[in-house]
């Protein structure tokens, strides 16, 4: 069975008000501040799968245990912030990206009793990342307008 991720819809986004400086500026504080505590990618829980399997040792998957941990509390970080109006759309991409991450890393543990998602999970890491990365890229762009100029 293929599990289904996750997915946020605009019922979960908190509004902050309007776009303006202040509510901007502590936004993008708040998002700051998930993401250089959030190391992105699913490189290493790869490895850890694949060694795991290759080395028939199941107990090796509980070290994706800090890695599910750590998009878990990105996505909740996430969920929590209040987001200024035109923001919205950019700041789910960026919940969706994390709770991907979080629940690919999630369904690797499955690799002994479930290997298709396994194998689904792990030929599609580049997509997620890519994901993720494409939500920053939104991000940052929707913040460019209201950069100061120098």
């Amino acid at each position: 069975n293929i599990k289904k991720y996750q997915v946020y819809d605009k019922s979960v986004i908190i509004s902050r008000g309007s776009a303006s400086k202040k509510n901007i500026e502590a936004y993008a504080s708040e998002v700051t501040k998930v993401m250089n505590s959030t190391k992105l990618g699913n490189d290493i829980a790869v490895n850890i799968t694949g060694k795991a399997l290759q080395d028939g040792t199941p107990d090796e998957l509980k070290r994706l245990d800090p890695i599910i941990n750590m998009y878990t509390k990105a996505t909740s970080d996430m969920l929590k912030i209040a987001v200024p109006i035109g923001f919205e759309h950019v700041h789910l991409d960026l919940i969706n990206g994390y709770a991907r991450m979080r629940d690919d890393t999630k369904a690797m543990k499955e690799a002994f009793t479930n290997p298709a998602l396994v194998t689904s999970v792990i030929s599609n890491t580049e997509e997620r990342f890519d994901m993720i990365i494409g939500a920053i890229n939104r991000y940052v762009d929707a913040l460019r307008p209201y950069a100061e100029k120098k």
